[in-house]
C-alpha cells in the first residue's frame, strides 16, 4: 500500500502543528514530519553551546527558537538555492523509510513543494491550507515580525480560498474553525459549503473520512 502524505500549509501559528497531531491520533501507524526538521539539526550544529535539543527550535514559545528564526530561514533558502526540491527529497526519503501508512507534513510553504509530493507515483497526498485570521493568530502569541513574516517562505502560498491545488481548505476565526472541500457534496452541508464545527468535529466528522478514501 502506497503511504498517504499529508501536506499541511498555513502561516505562522495558524495552528498546522495542532492540526497534524489532532489528524495523527486518529491514525494507526502515522508519523508527524517537517520539511524543516533536516534545517533544524543543521542550524543546532551551528550554534551547539547555546542549542542543545532540537524541540528548543520547535516549539514556537521558546526564546531560542524566535531568535534563530532568521537563521533557520537562511538555511533553508540556501539549501533551495543549490536544490529546490533539496528538504523535499529528504522528507520523503524519511517519511517512506518509517513504514507509517500516514506522514503529515505540517510545513509545506512553496508551489514547488506541493508539486514535488504530488508528482511522486509511490505516494499518496492530500493537502490541506489553514487561513487563520490575525486575531486567531494573536491569541497565540503573534507579533508581526519584520524579515519572518513578510519573508517568501511566510507568503508563497497565500492563494485564493478556492484555489484548486488544496483538498481542503481550514480557516480558523479563533471561535470555531471552517472547512471547505472543493468539488465534494456533503448531504449535511451541501455543496461546497463551509460547515461549522469544533477542530476535533472537524478532524474526526470531515477530514479523516477524506483521508481513508484516499489511503484505500
Amino acid at each position: 500500500m502506497k503511504p498517504l502524505f499529508v501536506l499541511i500549509s498555513g502561516k505562522r501559528l495558524s495552528g498546522k502543528d495542532t492540526l497534524a497531531n489532532a489528524i495523527a491520533s486518529y491514525m494507526d501507524n502515522s508519523l508527524v514530519t517537517h520539511l524543516a526538521d533536516a534545517i533544524r539539526v543543521e542550524v543546532m550544529h551551528l550554534y551547539p553551546t547555546v542549542i542543545t535539543n532540537i524541540t528548543q527550535l520547535m516549539d514556537n514559545s521558546d526564546p531560542i527558537k524566535l531568535k534563530y528564526r532568521p537563521e533557520l530561514i537562511r538555511i533553508g533558502q540556501e539549501r533551495r538555492a543549490e536544490d529546490v526540491d533539496y528538504w523535499c527529497k529528504r522528507t520523503l526519503e524519511a517519511g517512506i523509510e518509517s513504514g507509517a501508512e500516514v506522514v503529515l507534513v505540517p510545513d509545506v510553504r512553496f508551489p514547488n513543494e506541493l508539486t514535488y509530493f504530488r508528482d511522486k507515483m509511490e505516494i499518496n497526498t492530500y493537502a490541506i491550507r489553514i487561513n487563520a485570521t490575525p486575531e486567531a493568530r494573536a491569541s497565540r502569541g503573534y507579533v508581526f515580525t519584520p524579515g519572518v513574516d513578510d519573508d517568501v517562505s511566510e507568503i508563497s502560498l497565500d492563494l485564493p480560498l478556492d484555489h484548486t491545488d488544496w483538498d481542503a481548505l481550514l480557516v480558523d476565526a479563533g471561535v470555531s474553525p471552517y472547512l471547505f472541500v472543493p468539488n465534494v457534496v456533503n448531504a449535511e452541508f451541501g455543496s461546497k459549503s463551509w460547515s461549522i464545527a469544533a477542530l476535533g468535529t472537524v478532524v474526526g466528522d470531515l477530514i479523516i473520512p477524506h483521508l481513508n478514501e484516499v489511503k484505500g
